[in-house]
């Protein structure tokens, strides 16, 4: 067998669940989008970002993007947003999270300045 086979995430361990994994996996194109889209605007409803992506991405690939950001790396909090009809789920960062951007945006600057 030539090489390793391909592993999906959510078949790993917690423990091979690592930081560098969650990284790369927060930094990928669809993901970071999401991640951007929800914090400037606050918190907002699945329908919003579907709207707003989905002239970028597939549905299909918002959809992974979402369950990979709240269910696997926990960067995405579920709250109950105001919509048009009543109360609906939505989702905001998670604290930790805004952190870890602000880094990355300040990483991706400095980088940016050296080219």
């Amino acid at each position: 067998m030539a090489g390793r086979p391909a592993v999906k995430p959510s078949n790993l361990s917690k423990e091979e669940l690592d930081g560098a994994w969650a990284v790369r996996a927060l930094l990928t194109r669809p993901n970071w989008a999401v991640v951007k889209l929800v914090q400037e605007k606050g918190p907002i409803t699945t329908k919003e970002i579907y709207k707003a992506l989905g002239k970028q991405f597939t549905r299909k690939t918002l959809i992974s993007s979402l369950k990979t950001l709240s269910l696997e790396l926990r960067a995405l909090v579920p709250k109950h947003v105001k919509g048009a009809r009543g109360y609906e789920i939505g989702y905001e960062l998670d604290p930790a999270i805004t952190s870890l951007i602000k880094q990355v945006e300040k990483t991706q600057k400095t980088i940016g300045k050296k080219r």
